[in-house]
């Protein structure tokens, strides 16, 4: 399960497409994720910078939830 998770959120390897008779060749490939990778990759880029404020704005939409379902 975890090496399926992992090969999920690193995406599938394409190696790169070399020109058999060009001078110059490319030796590193690069990885293409399945959207909801991106997707995922995306989400977890916005929490790491900007966590500070998610969890103020997470604290306080659940007070006003709280605050609204105890009014008579």
């Amino acid at each position: 399960m975890k090496d399926l998770l992992k090969r999920w959120w690193e995406g599938r390897y394409v190696p790169p497409e070399n020109d058999t008779g060009a001078a110059i060749f490319f030796t590193q490939g690069r990885y293409e994720r399945h959207w909801t990778s991106k997707a995922a990759h995306r989400v977890s880029e916005f929490y790491l910078k900007h966590w500070q404020w998610c969890f103020s704005a997470a604290f306080a939409v659940t007070g006003l939830v709280i605050a609204a379902l105890k009014l008579p």
